[in-house]
């Protein structure tokens, strides 16, 4: 038996809201060939904040049933082959399932007895031009490094979207099975950090995403003008307009990392060919931040203005995730020090390339203007008592004391004085936030700490990533090494040797 609902993913937790017309239909379109066309057709007739309208949604999914050693029975919801095997004997079928959206099929991978199609030569060409990995034999963990490097390299290539595929780029989803969807933040982390692997990420990044920016306020979607979006889903409830997800702007990292991707292509590329189509984007990202981010404390913050927004809009964006010392939430608008620590690197980044693309003027004003927010900011969210930056400052402007990974992406950003950077390196591996696999999110000591939390004590592989690079590039070798060992043993404990995208913060000790 099987069933085709059409629903997304809250629908599943929440119960059913959109219901629509669904038509199957069997048939035999050549002598051994079965197929069943489920069409689903819904519409919604929404008002959100200033929005209304009709939504339509048309989907669809045919069950092509061929080379069958016995023949089906077919009703609506059922399926029967009625086999009978002598000793030794063969019984066959294969089942094919195709989407269709608006009534156009979509591409996808063939049986693996046919030939090669577009999307698989496409992935076979990848591969064979991304960088290999090759280590010293005598190197401790050298097997599980070259295993959990090559895993990583293959599940980021399944994370391809082709449909999104431009010259020389690649765009990735944000993760399976639960965001098999474009994400902002995660999409241009995601290019950052596997440039090594190959440099088409990064244009992949900058391609899609130069098309996408906001172009009004919309609060509905937290839109604003030169926004890059956070989010864009195409289930159901998206779709329809239940929910602003389907292109939804609600995140201040989207647009902050947009100017340092292009930063990382130059780097790696050295095209400033490549890089002109995407100015005029990180420039309105830029005013963006600085128009409706900015405001009267001297820093980034951020506040959802859509009814069904996302609360917070930083690195850490579960509703949950920051926390005053005494473990209460913080209320928007908030600006979290990461926050800082991003826009400084976009800024100081991205006038790199202005200045050699001849727009000197604008090179110098965004770096001058780079360097009064690490001054600010030093001065600010220091705690000289931790040696450590504060989480946040709050909707009063006052600092968040609480203890979290946070800072170990400002050192990344390079927002860090000099005199602190040692001083940061060594809080995060102290053992209230090293568990010995890696940085927990949020302190262990902290009131709020629970090792299952999504952005309150959990381990993030992506952020450790990140922390690595941080503490190679400032000469911090030995923590460097240990952070980085830590990744690559986890990662032995899961299947595959593939690193989760969270892990509980439970401290690693003899036992466990």
């Amino acid at each position: 038996r099987y069933t085709y609902d059409f629903v997304s993913q809250d629908e599943v937790k929440r119960g059913r809201k959109q219901h629509g017309r669904l038509k199957r239909d069997w048939s035999t379109p050549e002598s051994g060939v079965w197929e069943q066309m489920a069409d689903y057709y819904a519409e919604h007739r929404f008002s959100h904040q200033g929005n209304k309208g009709i939504a339509k949604l048309h989907r669809g999914m045919k069950l092509r049933i061929e080379d069958a050693s016995s023949a089906p029975e077919c009703e609506d919801d059922r399926l029967v082959f009625r086999v009978e095997l002598a000793p030794h004997a063969e019984w066959h079928v294969s089942l094919s399932w195709l989407a269709y959206v608006n009534g156009l099929l979509l591409p996808g991978p063939t049986r693996s007895d046919c030939k090669e199609n577009e999307w698989s030569r496409r992935r076979r060409e990848f591969f064979e031009s991304a960088a290999d990995f090759a280590l010293p034999h005598s190197q401790d963990l050298t097997a599980t490094v070259q295993r959990v490097m090559r895993q990583a390299a293959v599940d980021i290539g399944d994370l391809r979207m082709f449909d999104l595929d431009s010259p020389g780029g690649i765009t990735v989803a944000a993760g399976i099975p639960t965001y098999l969807e474009l994400f902002g933040r995660d999409t241009e982390i995601s290019a950052w950090q596997a440039a090594t692997l190959s440099a088409a990420f990064l244009r992949g990044c900058l391609n899609v995403f130069s098309k996408l920016p906001a172009h009004e306020v919309n609060d509905w979607r937290d839109a604003q003008p030169g926004r890059i979006p956070h989010q864009i889903h195409t289930d159901p409830l998206s779709v329809l307009n239940y929910r602003p997800m389907s292109l939804y702007f609600g995140s201040v990292s989207s647009s902050f990392l947009y100017p340092i991707v292009m930063a990382e292509l130059w780097r790696w590329t050295g095209d400033l060919d490549a890089l002109r189509p995407y100015v005029e984007t990180a420039l309105g990202a830029l005013r963006w931040a600085d128009t409706y981010s900015l405001d009267s404390t001297g820093f980034y913050r951020y506040k959802s203005r859509s009814e069904q927004g996302v609360k917070n809009q930083g690195w850490k964006d579960s509703s949950d995730a920051i926390v005053y010392p005494d473990g209460s939430q913080v209320e928007a608008p908030l600006g979290t020090c990461e926050m800082q620590g991003f826009v400084y690197a976009a800024k100081t980044q991205f006038s790199e390339i202005l200045w050699r693309l001849g727009d000197r003027e604008t090179a110098r004003r965004l770096f001058h203007e780079a360097e009064e927010l690490k001054k600010r900011f030093n001065d600010k969210f220091w705690i000289e008592d931790d040696g450590f930056f504060g989480l946040a400052i709050d909707s009063k402007g006052e600092l968040v004391r609480s203890v979290a990974s946070d800072p170990g992406q400002c050192l990344f950003g390079g927002i860090v004085d000099d005199d602190k950077r040692k001083l940061i390196v060594d809080r995060l591996m102290k053992e209230d936030l090293f568990s010995g696999w890696g940085v927990r999110t949020l302190s262990a000591n902290h009131p709020a700490y629970n090792p299952f939390s999504y952005h309150r004590g959990t381990v993030w592989p992506v952020t450790a990533a990140n922390f690595v690079l941080a503490f190679g590039r400032y000469g911090f070798h030995q923590q460097m090494h240990r952070l980085s060992k830590s990744m690559f043993e986890a990662a032995e404990l899961f299947e595959h040797g593939r690193l989760p995208e969270v892990f509980g913060g439970h401290q690693r000790n003899a036992e466990t």
